[in-house]
């Protein structure tokens, strides 16, 4: 069932997420694998994060890139250097909005 719905989410493959970081993953990925990934094999890791926020108790990823295996996370893990692997959390944090600045205020004599 996942393997249908990854295949019709609206993202080019390739394409990176912007929160995460590549040549890591989360140690609870790394103890898997060669088994079936928990978040099945996905084209890249944009789609792995989508799976795991469309899933409510996934807390993190790792998506490897040579095998495609998509690991959804659970609960609290520390990152571990794995050079094939791109992880990150379930959803990105937006980047904080600056504040509007003010209007200038207009010069005495100036158009008057």
């Amino acid at each position: 069932r996942r393997l249908h719905l990854a295949a019709m989410l609206p993202f080019a493959a390739g394409q990176t997420v912007s929160c995460a970081t590549a040549g890591q993953g989360y140690k609870d990925a790394m103890a898997k694998p060669p088994a079936v990934p928990n978040g099945a094999f996905l084209t890249d890791a944009l789609q792995c994060q989508a799976s795991c926020a469309s899933n409510p108790t996934c807390s993190h990823f790792t998506w490897f890139t040579d095998s495609h295996g998509c690991w959804l996370g659970f609960s609290k893990s520390e990152l571990v250097a794995a050079p094939k692997a791109i992880s990150g959390p379930k959803i990105c944090k937006a980047p904080a909005t600056p504040a509007p600045l003010p209007e200038p205020m207009p010069i005495a004599g100036d158009g008057d």
